[in-house]
């Protein structure tokens, strides 16, 4: 389900991800990628197929884990995973970016999205990415960061950057902010949207209720509105977050009723927030 918050995603404009390692990023960013109304590109930074069995668990609700091993209960789920995988959304185009610098990114996107068009790129994530040298670790992130920023400037698309949040948010127990994230000083410069993701229950037992929830918390808004926390369900071994439709104005004295801010009409959405 879509989510219409913070303007949407602009063109010409990089949307910020940030979460603890295991907390939902490429979840977040493919689902974002498959409910696009228009073609996307994501640079992943860890194995290109571990995103094709997350696909594939997502869209057949059998584990990722299983598929990648290839234990299956029974024929049917056999077949099942075969006609999702012929299925796969072809406008989402998966790039494997080991050792890949900004200034490699941008040489594939501009040649990717003259050849075969693209309203959206995705990179997972930014802490991984190769940076070039400088005398101190921020100058080199700026470099990067500085490129990636002309890359979207000249292609007039939308793009989202994950990253991973500080461990301080776990220490201190507490709901993450777009600071948080590791090398924050650099990333808010580019940063016109920033969306945190948080999973309360992540240590959870299944028989106290797992791990079930994870929220959505859209902190940095290009309209100054108010940080709004989107209470999602969060299902781990299918790697799927799916939308309540109601959010919560953390900053009010009082915490108001849910109110709806998404329909079940995703691309609907899309389209309204694009």
């Amino acid at each position: 389900r879509g989510v219409h918050v913070g303007g949407g995603l602009g063109r010409g404009q990089w949307t910020v991800v940030a979460a603890r390692p295991g907390g939902g990023k490429t979840a977040f960013l493919m689902q974002v990628l498959r409910c696009a109304p228009v073609p996307g590109v994501v640079y992943a930074y860890e194995e290109a197929s571990d995103l094709i069995w997350r696909e594939l668990a997502t869209a057949t609700k059998i584990s990722a884990a299983d598929i990648a091993g290839r234990r299956f209960g029974s024929g049917k789920q056999l077949g099942e995973v075969v006609r999702a995988a012929r299925e796969l959304p072809d406008h989402v185009r998966v790039v494997g970016a080991r050792g890949m610098t900004a200034a490699d990114i941008a040489r594939h996107a501009l040649r990717h999205v003259a050849e075969h068009g693209a309203g959206l790129i995705a990179i997972d994530y930014l802490n991984r990415m190769r940076h070039p040298r400088a005398d101190r670790y921020d100058l080199s992130i700026r470099a990067s960061l500085d490129v990636l920023d002309d890359l979207i400037d000249e292609l007039a698309i939308a793009g989202l950057l994950g990253c991973q949040l500080s461990r301080a948010v776990a220490r201190e127990n507490r709901l993450p902010r777009i600071d948080d994230a590791r090398d924050a000083g650099a990333i808010e410069e580019i940063c016109k949207l920033g969306i945190c993701l948080h999973r309360p229950y992540v240590d959870r037992k299944p028989s106290d209720g797992g791990d079930d929830e994870i929220h959505v918390i859209i902190d940095k808004q290009n309209l100054g509105r108010r940080r709004l926390v989107v209470r999602c369900d969060w299902d781990g071994p299918t790697m799927t977050i799916t939308d309540r439709g109601e959010a919560v104005d953390e900053s009010a004295t009082e915490t108001p009723p849910p109110r709806t801010v998404g329909s079940s009409n995703g691309r609907r959405d899309w389209d309204e927030a694009y």
